[in-house]
């Protein structure tokens, strides 16, 4: 057998001790197929450089435990989470559905998913969609008999425990953290904004999206020029690879031969072709939202070294 095969195996054991409950993604990527991040890389590079201290104390308990990257849709926030589990050399599990109809069994399933989450640490532990995964508590009892306050009540006390940390890094994806519990949000005690790319980002993850399509762009092309067209204004990640694999599309078209490099003409006309299907409105308010629940100004995507604090004024 090789690695692949063995991983496979690994992936599938997993899957049925956890009855579908935990999927276990071996991400491809690292840091270096993250492209318009600046702000997020530096800070997970920063945690790296911290693991890989030789005489790190194993009393050090300044180490977070739970990590929340919020922000629109199709601006890379899983993409950024496998690529953190690969540089950090965890296993990426990810949680899924764990509710039932049946008494008792939501509250089974949750124990199976954290003993096997302690038994497989170091992990990265990711919920995708928090504000869904995990809901919001009541004022009272809930028409669940209590379900979602008991499994709620369970998470915040695995998530907190100093046992796990440094054992167990918590990561979650959210476009709406206003919709966060506060005790789920407390547990996260870093927000990162993962926010549409700005025009300066635009140049390195054209580069970067061709590569991922299996495509090269012709020597000739001002990426800097294609940036500045008006319609790619506002573009999340998710669109500018659509507009990339358009321009291929186009790129096939126009020679006749499959995989032809992108010229200049290809990337401008898919461009100006590209509609966007989102509500230009509604995703300013998810950044504007994101900026707003960020937990460290360093943290804002402007701010280039850590400690820089934003003006005095507001945003």
């Amino acid at each position: 057998m090789d690695l692949p095969a063995i991983a496979a195996a690994k992936r599938e054991s997993i899957r049925n001790l956890a009855r579908d409950l935990l999927e276990v993604f071996e991400p491809e990527h690292g840091f270096e197929a993250v492209a318009g991040l600046p702000h997020a890389l530096r800070y997970f590079k920063a945690l790296q450089a911290r693991l890989q201290q030789p005489n790190r104390p194993p009393e050090d308990r300044s180490f977070p435990q739970a990590i929340l990257l919020v922000g629109p849709p199709g601006t890379g926030k899983s993409f950024l989470v496998l690529a953190v589990a690969r540089e950090f050399g965890l296993p990426c599990l990810a949680m899924r559905n764990i509710r039932e109809r049946w008494v008792g069994a939501s509250e089974r399933n949750l124990e199976r998913v954290l003993q096997i989450i302690e038994d497989l640490s170091p992990c990265l532990v990711w919920i995708d969609e928090l504000d869904q995964a995990l809901g919001f508590r009541t004022t009272g009892e809930s028409a669940d008999a209590g379900t979602s306050e008991r499994l709620l009540a369970r998470i915040w006390e695995f998530m907190g425990a100093m046992r796990h940390r440094l054992k167990v890094l918590w990561i979650g994806t959210t476009n709406r953290p206003d919709l966060l519990d506060p005790a789920t949000l407390d547990r996260f005690p870093v927000v990162i904004p993962i926010l549409p790319p700005s025009r300066e980002d635009l140049p390195a993850l054209f580069r970067v999206l061709a590569r991922q399509l299996g495509r090269t762009l012709e020597p000739t092309v001002d990426l800097e020029a294609i940036a500045a067209l008006p319609e790619l204004r506002g573009v999340t990640v998710r669109g500018l690879q659509e507009v990339v694999a358009w321009a291929a599309h186009r790129a096939d078209l126009r020679t006749g031969i499959p995989g032809a490099p992108i010229a200049q003409a290809d990337l401008e006309e898919a461009a100006r072709d590209y509609k966007p299907n989102f509500h230009p409105l509604q995703y300013e308010y998810l950044t504007l939202l994101a900026l707003r629940m960020t937990s460290f100004h360093s943290l804002l995507p402007w701010h280039a070294g850590a400690g820089s604090r934003r003006p005095r004024g507001g945003w």
